[in-house]
């Protein structure tokens, strides 16, 4: 028979303040443990930073730089201008002006099985320079083949200066050996690919940005017409060091688009779209319902913030650099032995508060006085 123990109250209590500190102790001791594809990753978005930093001397330097904006925005465009062909959101524009996304794409690439040497299809607008230069760079850091075809027109805020449109972005990244990358061809966009809603002189501004980049011009006058020239171009013909190769839909191996293109996304009321997934109607016409019947992945990029928060980027960064410690190139982990030395010490502690108690507090053979429990 045992009595009860006249200490259980300080043992819990200093039990308790060796658990506390002992958290403390494992808490503390978390690190960041690089992720997969962090060599790639980083190398995507310090191509992405120099592009932007490319970007923001060229505007400055030619007076197309808004001087309300800080050099970490140097790819916002203009409210409304002659070839705007949408309304835009600000904030999403300024948000997606973070190299770090380079870095997410990087990741959602290689999750979809991507390696070096496959071929894949790409659909931009004007609307999202800073997403477009992001991708491009996340495309040449893992050297995929690629057919790019973009629509020139923008939506407020993006790439909407008729002297400084996507296309010359992209050859003055071209020209400073940042992104070799370069369209096959282009549209209008805007309305019907045909950049309906635009004046003339709106459309002849597109024209005139298509031509002095040297790239072929796609413009039927319907939407119809457009998407089976961008259908002829994806699944026709590319380039790969000069030698001309045929590529169909079974051969790529995954479809891109960045923004609302009508001609790759289709009439947004006949489609279900989500965020890097697309269930198109297959009486639809565009390209997204061609892929859809091979059965080729595509992923779609319209809703920024819902990106972001995938990839674990800050949507309202302090400053906008590579953030190596972000949840997109780090995952934070605790180290081993805190959290067996920890353990260790907590079962030690119990088992010897028990072993104490048992001999401590054992009753005498002969029996016990009660009122010594109360002495």
């Amino acid at each position: 028979m045992y009595k009860p123990s006249k200490y259980p109250t300080k043992a819990l209590v200093f039990i308790a303040i060796v658990s506390i500190a002992l958290y403390y102790w494992v808490e503390s001791s978390r690190v960041f443990q690089k992720k997969k594809y962090y060599k790639e990753k980083i190398q995507a978005a310090r191509i992405t930073k120099r592009a932007f930093s490319t970007i923001e001397k060229y505007k400055r330097k030619n007076g197309l730089m808004d001087s309300t904006l800080t050099s970490e925005l140097s790819l916002i465009g203009k409210q409304i201008t002659a070839i705007t062909t949408d309304r835009g959101d600000i904030e999403t524009k300024i948000l997606s002006h973070n190299p770090n996304f380079a870095a997410a794409f990087v990741q959602m690439l290689k999750d979809k099985g991507l390696k070096q040497g496959d071929y894949i299809g790409l659909s931009l607008t004007g609307s999202h320079p800073a997403l477009n230069i992001a991708l491009l760079a996340a495309v040449q850091t893992l050297k995929l083949r690629h057919i790019l075809i973009s629509s020139v027109g923008s939506s407020m805020w993006g790439a909407n200066q008729p002297e400084f449109t996507w296309l010359d972005m992209e050859a003055l990244l071209r020209k400073e050996n940042i992104i070799d990358i370069k369209s096959t061809a282009a549209s209008y966009g805007g309305d019907n690919d045909c950049a309906s809603e635009l004046t003339e002189e709106g459309k002849n501004l597109l024209q005139q940005a298509i031509e002095r980049n040297n790239i072929t011009v796609i413009n039927t006058g319907t939407l119809e017409g457009n998407i089976q020239k961008r259908a002829e171009i994806y699944f026709g013909k590319t380039q790969k060091d000069s030698v001309s190769e045929k590529h169909d839909a079974k051969k790529m191996k995954l479809f891109v688009n960045i923004g609302g293109g009508v001609a790759s996304v289709g009439i947004i009321s006949q489609q279900f779209l989500t965020n890097e997934n697309v269930i198109a109607r297959m009486d639809t016409i565009s390209i997204f319902a061609k892929l859809k019947q091979e059965n080729t992945p595509i992923i779609n990029i319209d809703n920024v913030r819902e990106f972001a928060k995938k990839y674990g980027i800050n949507l309202v960064p302090k400053n906008i650099d590579i953030a190596v410690n972000s949840p997109v190139y780090v995952t934070e982990v605790y180290k081993k032995y805190p959290i067996i030395i920890s353990l260790f010490i907590i079962i030690s502690l119990l088992v010897l508060i028990i072993v104490l108690e048992k001999h401590l507090h054992k009753l005498p053979e002969n029996g016990f006085d009660p009122k010594e429990l109360d002495t």
